[in-house]
């Protein structure tokens, strides 16, 4: 004999057999975790056991009050943790191990992480951790649910996800030797950015007065940037690329300096120098405390016939044990009241140094009555690390005494 029954709906947490006298058995059954009617899948009785429709309701009946009365009485408790702080490109962790069930059953976990309402990120864990990352900047609720399977209980907390400037991954193009005026330059370079969403701009600004802005070729956050220029004039010029995104981050690099000359000033004359200056403060890297006086000389000069200039330079810092000193220049240039020239080295007779002098004529400028001079030198055997730079003002540093002369042809 086989009956049919249906039971009214029960909110249960694992599969349940119950056996009645080896013959008569129960199955309950959930699935997916939701509400399942119980259903009395079979219900056979033997022909020496018989038991009337009536007694099998009554059996039925007490059964069910007892899966009533199975559970817990009290709702678990949810803590989302928080508030959380994250940048985007980034994982972030959400932790709900805060909460729990105060008769210490099970719990299980789902989050709610865009405001929707919606738990639709993954299924309910036993697992309170979730990890998430958002392609741009956001702030905004988040909302754990907590359950045991008879009670759904949820806490909300906030979450910031904070924007992320992009990175200059790379420049080209710039000029390391003078380029003559007229002559067109073209800068490339690449960037990244961990916000995928971010679109960027990219400024350049040539040190002339001139700024403009690149063409941009992205996707996913990341690209390039590129630009033209021609200078008009000569002189010595401090060049500025910035890539910003749409949330106002942004990379800046500085590059020194791009020397712009006419094609007759190679030949227009030349400069010497004789003095000391008060060494600021910062301007000895090993040791950015040291100050005091720094006695300088140098000529430089091109001869006929050659690409190169000639001459000779002397720097010593006693306070530092610096003796620097150099006859092998690269290039010169002298444009009005200013000179530059850039060549190698050595300190205490030894290394490979790299340096480039400024100098300024104040005879030449009523800009300061004063005569300038900056040096500047790197290591290029320890990737062009700075040893030395006087570039307290971009002008250099006032002579203590001396003077520097800018000889005209």
């Amino acid at each position: 004999m086989l009956f049919n029954v249906s039971l009214k709906k029960y909110q249960i947490i694992n599969h349940l057999i119950l056996t009645i006298y080896h013959d008569i058995f129960i199955y309950l059954f959930l699935e997916n975790n939701i509400y399942k009617r119980v259903e009395v899948k079979e219900l056979r009785i033997r022909k020496s056991f018989l038991v009337s429709i009536k007694a099998t309701l009554i059996i039925i009946s007490l059964f069910t009050l007892m899966l009533m009365n199975v559970g817990a009485t009290v709702p678990p408790v949810a803590d989302a943790g928080g508030p959380y702080i994250g940048y985007e490109g980034s994982n972030i962790v959400f932790d709900a191990s805060g909460s729990y069930h105060p008769e210490g059953d099970a719990i299980f976990y789902n989050w709610d992480i865009d405001e929707d309402g919606e738990f639709e990120f993954r299924d309910y864990e036993d697992d309170p951790t979730f990890t998430f990352m958002w392609d741009d900047d956001y702030y905004g609720d988040i909302t754990v649910s907590v359950t045991d399977f008879q009670y759904w209980v949820n806490d909300t907390t906030t979450v910031t996800v904070f924007n992320v400037p992009p990175t200059i991954t790379s420049i080209e193009g710039l000029p390391i030797d003078p380029i003559p005026i007229d002559e067109e330059i073209e800068i490339n370079s690449d960037f990244t950015d961990p916000g995928i969403l971010d679109n960027h701009d990219a400024i350049f600004n040539w040190g002339d007065g001139t700024i403009s802005f690149g063409t941009i070729v992205e996707s996913d956050g990341s690209g390039s940037a590129s630009d033209t220029h021609i200078y008009s004039e000569a002189g010595v010029y401090t060049f500025k690329l910035t890539i910003v995104d749409k949330d106002d981050g942004e990379d800046i690099e500085i590059y020194q300096y791009i020397v712009v000359y006419e094609q007759s000033d190679q030949s227009s004359g030349f400069i010497t120098g004789g003095g000391w200056i008060d060494s600021p403060e910062g301007a000895y890297k090993p040791d950015e405390n040291l100050t005091g006086k720094a006695n300088f000389g140098f000529v430089s000069k091109y001869k006929k016939g050659q690409s190169k200039p000639s001459g000779n330079t002397e720097f010593q810092y006693h306070m530092a044990n610096l003796n620097f000193h150099s006859e092998d220049y690269q290039w010169l240039i002298i444009a009005g009241p200013k000179a530059i020239f850039k060549g190698n080295g050595t300190i205490n007779g030894s290394g490979d140094y790299g340096f480039i002098i400024f100098a300024i004529d104040e005879e030449l400028t009523e800009s300061t009555d004063i005569d300038m001079f900056r040096i500047k030198i790197w290591d290029k055997d320890d990737n062009d690390e700075i040893i030395y730079d006087n570039n307290v003002e971009e002008e250099g540093t006032e002579l203590g005494s001396g003077q520097i002369v800018i000889h005209k042809k």
